[in-house]
């Protein structure tokens, strides 16, 4: 974009990416996991623009029987990412910084070892219109044949987005979705706590 010393497209870009962990048991059988996680990268060298996510995520397995459990998955998310504009009049590059979070909270509640139900809930903004968000409920139930080997498991979710339709000043309807889904795993598999 520079016209005299470019964006230095080529030049090294630094990044990183972590995460951390903990896992703590409660009572006998059920467990707790709570985790971190943060990575940064560079978008432009030459303005010094770049992109942080941040996010933070909770999973519990709590047993109420002996065939019965609890489990509860959530996470959240934060965006920031720079942007880069030349300016010709002042001949460098200026910065914006969008910023956006999201999340999501999932329960699956297995009152027999072939029954299930549970419901989601998800909300996000859209990063590049954070003043738009993005947002989906939904409920499930799910019977397995032979334990978790083969299972069948019927989904609602209601999709809605705030905003407007592009080229239009119509707002958007929110979707109805309804799925059937037959899930066959085969083969070993270590025994885990989730």
């Amino acid at each position: 974009q520079d016209p005299e010393n470019g964006d230095a497209s080529l030049a090294p870009r630094a990044a990183w990416v972590g995460r951390l962990a903990a896992f703590a048991p409660v009572g006998d059988r059920s467990g707790v996991e709570l985790g971190f996680s943060a990575t940064q990268g560079t978008n432009n060298v030459a303005a010094a623009a770049r992109t942080r996510v941040l996010g933070g995520d909770l999973k519990a397995k709590l047993w109420t029987d002996a065939n019965a459990y609890l489990l509860v998955q959530g996470e959240v998310l934060h965006l920031e990412r720079d942007y880069a504009s030349w300016e010709s009049v002042a001949a460098n590059y200026t910065r914006t910084r969008t910023t956006a979070s999201g999340g999501y909270l999932f329960a699956d509640y297995n009152w027999a070892r072939r029954y299930n139900v549970g419901a989601a809930l998800e909300q996000h903004q859209d990063p590049d219109a954070p003043s738009d968000d993005h947002s989906a409920v939904g409920l499930f139930a799910g019977f397995a044949l032979m334990e978790e080997t083969t299972v069948f498991r019927l989904d609602w979710r209601r999709l809605r987005r705030s905003g407007t339709v592009p080229f239009s000043s119509a707002s958007f309807e929110p979707i109805q979705q309804l799925t059937l889904r037959a899930i066959f795993s085969m083969g070993p598999h270590k025994a885990h706590q989730f």
